[in-house]
């Protein structure tokens, strides 16, 4: 307990669980069942039933500036307080992401990521906890809710306040690990609490979630598999590589060999299906998108799985922390935002309002030039064009070449300049683009020759990593590197990384100005704005992540593209444009039948 000794918390140091039902999509629990809240060091506790809980305005114990709140997942505890009405903790420190900053390390194939479950946390620590059946048992009490009997409601209780003493063993023990490791209490300590405002942030995030078109969604699922059918018939008259719903790979070698394109192959010979193959392919030939689009519809798209609220929100859990690099990773069956680009259509704000589409251009980039200090890197991004700005440079294209006269030459570029950030090497680079490995060999060389000093630091920072065993972002996270794993596994991680703390940062000053963020999605957000003070918002939201870049890249800018989508217009990702008016017309079609 030394360890709790020097946190600077004179109010106390607050374990806390609750237990409570929330249906899926809903946006906060729907009944509060129990909460137990204990002062770590003193060992003063409270127990609260839920009538006690509905006669309070406050928490029984301080949650302000000289008190730390402690709990596995703030989001649940977090979202409780906001379905009392209780004013929010301001120091929450949140275990499952610390223990996920404790356990993170770069993935090798014989070492399994570690859960982050408070119970298999617990173990991973050394203490004890309670059975998998036993926590399996008393989680399906609380999510059945009540009315509870005598005993049930003495077993939730106990149950939570169970779970608040683990807390309590687990605290002091992550605590001083994670001490050992960045040494200095008061930075790591200021840096988790940024994670833990984060998880705050993003229970509101989460409250808001995505405004739907459910009409729309009610007939795509009521028609789905006769959509599904219709789907293959209308695309397959463009790509003759489906016998019912299975997708044969010699008819789409035979397609592939009439247009005469070279697709990337497995070490077996095999065609390449994976979805960064399939993403790189449909880049270099637009028209390969609609068969990328039925592909994942046919394989991944699950229309029962997307989670919806009673008034019409996709609302899921974001998967925060969960990637090595930090950034969120929801389940892409939940999440409006999946694989198949076509179904962010459903996508549409509320009568009088707009959805707001702010990303961050050509982040990486940016993030690559500003912590490397490249001067060439740097001006290139600042150009306007980062892809042309090499170009340019290097004369592939001439200083007056433009991304409306020059596509082609600007989406090699694109490709060259984003592989290398993950390692891509000229072989499967080349095939990809359709060229000689001597050409893309040519642009590599220029690409090193020109980002010199880029070139310098990223492999100074992934020689000391091998050594240190460890990568560090300017915020704190952190990424163990373990005996086996790939250098150029670590080439892009600290762009990454640091987009992902880019992002937290913006979405606590979203939320703190008042802004109704919907989503994060990768290197953007999702806003809904009322239309009568669009302007005023648009023009906070890309404030909130242009101040995001400048404190974590030292004051270098990294651009804000906006997209505003006014009711009744539905949002739309270009790449899923041809696929969605397909689906529309089948449903068009259907409609006809039903109602002639």
């Amino acid at each position: 307990m030394e360890v709790l000794d020097a946190l600077p918390f004179k109010a106390g140091v607050w374990a806390v669980d609750a237990e409570f039902t929330q249906p899926d999509g809903f946006p906060l629990p729907t009944q509060v069942h129990c909460l137990v809240a204990r002062e770590i060091r003193s060992g003063q506790t409270f127990r609260l039933w839920e009538d006690e809980l509905r006669r309070a305005s406050a928490p029984p114990f301080p949650i302000g500036p000289d008190a730390l709140f402690v709990c596995h997942n703030a989001i649940a505890e977090i979202s409780v307080f906001f379905s009392l009405g209780w004013p929010i903790p301001q120091n929450v420190y949140d275990t499952y992401v610390e223990f996920r900053l404790f356990t993170n390390q770069v993935k090798v194939d014989n070492l399994p990521p570690v859960s982050a479950k408070l119970a298999d946390a617990m173990r991973y620590l050394g203490l004890q906890h309670l059975s998998a059946t036993e926590k399996k048992d008393l989680q399906q009490l609380a999510i059945r809710g009540g009315p509870f009997t005598v005993s049930e409601r003495e077993s939730l209780l106990v149950y939570c306040e169970h779970d608040v003493l683990a807390l309590a063993a687990m605290l002091p023990v992550l605590l001083g690990r994670l001490l050992k490791q960045h040494l200095d209490c008061q930075r790591y300590l200021g840096r988790a609490l940024i994670r833990g405002a984060y998880m705050k942030a993003l229970t509101n995030v989460i409250a808001n979630g995505i405004p739907l078109d459910t009409d729309t969604l009610k007939r795509l699922r009521d028609h789905w598999d006769t959509v599904k059918l219709a789907l293959i018939e209308r695309v397959g008259k463009d790509f003759p590589v489906y016998e019912g719903l299975t997708f044969k790979q010699a008819k789409f070698e035979q397609y592939l060999r009439q247009q005469g394109i070279t697709w990337p192959r497995t070490p077996s010979g095999r065609l390449a299906m994976d979805d960064d193959t399939w993403k790189t392919m449909a880049l270099r030939y637009p028209q390969l998108q609609p068969l990328r689009e039925l592909i994942c519809t046919l394989g991944q798209l699950k229309l029962n799985a997307l989670q919806v609220g009673p008034e019409g929100h996709n609302r899921c859990w974001l998967g925060p922390f969960v990637a090595s690099t930090s950034r969120n990773q929801p389940s892409s069956s939940k999440f409006l935002f999946g694989p198949a680009t076509w179904i962010r259509g459903l996508g549409k704000p509320t009568q009088g309002t707009a959805l707001v589409y702010a990303d961050w251009s050509a982040q990486e980039i940016g993030i690559a030039g500003a912590l490397s200090e490249d001067e060439n890197l740097m001006a290139d991004y600042l150009s306007g064009d980062p892809y042309l700005g090499f170009g340019k440079a290097i004369g592939y294209v001439p200083a007056e070449a433009t991304k409306r006269s020059h596509p082609f030459e600007r989406d090699v570029l694109k490709l060259v300049l984003l592989a290398t950030g993950y390692g891509m090497g000229v072989e499967k680079m080349a095939a990809e683009l359709d060229k000689t490995e001597f050409e893309v060999g040519q642009i590599l060389r220029q690409h090193r020759l020109r980002y010199a000093t880029f070139w310098e630091w990223i492999d100074q920072e992934i020689a000391s990593a091998l050594v240190r065993g460890f990568m560090r972002t300017r915020l704190g996270w952190q990424m163990r590197v373990v005996e086996g794993c790939r250098p150029t596994s670590l080439l892009n991680w600290h762009m990454q990384s640091h987009g992902a703390e880019m992002m937290r940062l913006a979405v606590i000053r979203a939320v703190d100005a008042g802004l109704k963020i919907c989503a994060p999605v990768h290197d953007a957000l999702l806003m809904e704005a009322p239309l009568a003070d669009l302007r005023d918002r648009v023009e906070c939201l890309k404030e909130c992540m242009t101040w995001a870049s400048e404190v974590v890249l030292g004051g270098f800018q990294i651009r804000v593209g906006v997209e505003e989508i006014r009711y009744p217009d539905r949002y739309m990702d270009p790449r899923g444009h041809k696929t969605w008016s397909t689906v529309t017309d089948i449903l068009q079609d259907l409609a006809k039948t039903d109602h002639p």
